[in-house]
C-alpha cells in the first residue's frame, strides 16, 4: 500500500468535515479583506473591469467571449450588480463547485464512501487559484461549474451496464450542448472537451504504455507544427511577449527542431509551476505546483485501477493543455488556464484511490 492509501485510510470523517469548516472560515475572511483593500495578486491581468464596463454599456469593446454577453443581459433585465455576481461566483467556489468534484469523483461500485467525498470536497475548497478568481467578475469559476456538470453525464455513461437506451443518447446530448456552452466561454475547452469523448474510445490509461502514448502524442504535434497547424498558436504566444509582464517565461517556439524541449519546458514552468522569479510564483509552487506534482506521481503510479471515465479525464488533460502551453507564455495567466487540468487529476485520482482501496478490501 502506498502513502497515498495509507493517508486516505487514516483520516477521520469528522476531522475532514472540521478542516472544511476552517477553511470556509479563513476564505471568508480572506474574501472580506481582499474585496476590501484589493486582490490584483496575479500578473495575468484583471480583465473584470472590462467586463464590468462592457456590461453596463461604458465600452463598446466586446471581450472575445459569451461571458460577456451574459453579463450584458443580466444588467438589461436589471439583474447585473458586479459585487452581486461575485457573491454568485464565490457561492459557486465554496460549496458547489467542491459539492460537484466531490459527487464525481464518487465510485458507486467501490460502495458508499463518506470519508473520500469528503476529503475530495476539502481539497477542491482548498484550491488557493479557484478562491482567487470567484472574488470578481471572472469567467474562470462559471467556467468550472459548466465544465463539472458537462463531465458528469459522461461519467454515468460510462457507468452504464446496459446497451445503448434513451437515457444514455440524453446524456449524451445534454454533453454535446454544455460542450457547446463552454465553446462559446473558451473555444478550445469546449472542443477539446467534445473530442475527447471519442479519443479515449482508441486509449486505455490503465493497460497501454503512457511512454508510448506520451511519444506519440508529442510526435503528433511536432508533425502538426512543422506543417503549420499550430501556427496560430505560435502567432499568439509571439504577440504575448509584447505585453510586458514580470512572470513571462520566455520559452519560444521558434526552432521547429526543438519543439519536443520547447513543449517539456513550458509544461515544466505552467503546468509544474516550477517557475521561481518572485515570492508569488514561489508561494503558487508551494500551493498549487508542488500538490498537483505528488497528484500526478500517484496517478501514474496507480494507474492500473483507471476505469473509462479516468481514460476520457486523460485524453481531456493532454489535449486541452497542449493548446494553452503551446500558446500562452504567462506563468501568472496559466493558474486560470491549468484549473481544468488540476480539476480533472484531482477527481481521476480520488477514483483510483477507492477502485484500489475496494480491490485490496476484497476477500481473496
Amino acid at each position: 500500500m502506498d502513502i497515498g492509501n495509507r493517508i486516505g485510510k487514516t483520516v477521520h470523517i469528522k476531522h475532514v468535515i472540521t478542516a472544511i469548516a476552517a477553511v470556509s472560515i479563513l476564505k471568508a475572511v480572506a474574501a472580506a479583506v481582499l474585496l476590501t483593500y484589493g486582490h490584483d495578486i496575479f500578473a495575468g491581468g484583471n480583465d473584470s473591469y472590462e467586463y464590468d464596463l462592457y456590461a453596463r454599456g461604458l465600452s463598446a469593446n466586446l471581450p472575445p467571449n459569451f461571458w460577456s454577453s451574459i453579463l450584458r443581459w443580466l444588467h438589461s433585465v436589471g439583474l447585473y450588480s458586479r459585487r452581486g455576481i461575485s457573491l454568485v461566483l464565490m457561492s459557486l467556489s465554496f460549496f458547489f463547485i467542491p459539492y460537484l468534484t466531490a459527487r464525481i469523483s464518487s465510485v458507486p461500485s467501490a460502495g458508499r464512501n463518506e470519508r473520500t467525498f469528503w476529503i475530495a470536497f476539502l481539497l477542491t475548497s482548498m484550491y488557493p487559484t479557484l478562491f482567487y478568481f470567484s472574488l470578481d467578475l471572472y469567467r474562470d469559476v462559471f467556467m468550472l461549474f459548466c465544465f463539472l456538470i458537462a463531465v458528469w453525464p459522461v461519467k454515468l455513461f460510462f457507468e452504464s451496464k446496459t446497451k445503448p437506451t434513451r437515457r444514455n443518447a440524453a446524456l449524451l446530448l445534454l454533453f454535446t450542448g454544455l460542450c457547446f456552452l463552454l465553446y462559446l466561454l473558451r473555444f478550445y475547452l469546449g472542443l477539446t472537451l467534445f473530442i475527447s469523448l471519442f479519443l479515449c474510445s482508441f486509449f486505455s490509461f490503465s493497460r497501454h504504455s503512457v511512454l508510448l502514448w506520451c511519444t506519440a502524442f508529442l510526435l503528433l504535434l511536432w508533425a502538426l507544427a512543422a506543417a503549420g497547424g499550430l501556427d496560430r498558436l505560435f502567432e499568439f504566444r509571439l504577440y504575448l511577449q509584447t505585453i510586458p509582464a514580470n512572470t513571462k517565461t520566455g520559452i519560444l517556439f521558434d526552432n521547429i527542431l526543438f519543439f519536443p524541449v520547447s513543449f517539456f519546458k513550458s509544461a515544466l514552468t505552467q503546468l509544474f509551476s516550477f517557475f521561481f522569479v518572485n515570492i508569488t510564483t514561489t508561494i503558487t509552487f508551494l500551493l498549487e505546483g508542488l500538490p498537483f506534482t505528488l497528484a500526478f506521481a500517484y496517478l501514474l503510479k496507480n494507474r492500473r485501477y483507471a476505469d473509462k471515465f479516468v481514460d476520457f479525464l486523460v485524453v481531456f488533460f493532454c489535449v486541452y493543455g497542449s493548446f494553452w502551453l503551446i500558446g500562452m507564455d504567462n506563468v501568472g495567466s496559466a493558474v486560470r488556464y491549468r484549473i481544468f487540468n488540476y480539476i480533472p487529476v484531482l477527481i481521476s485520482c480520488m477514483i483510483v484511490f477507492q477502485r484500489k482501496e475496494a480491490i485490496e478490501n476484497t476477500p481473496e
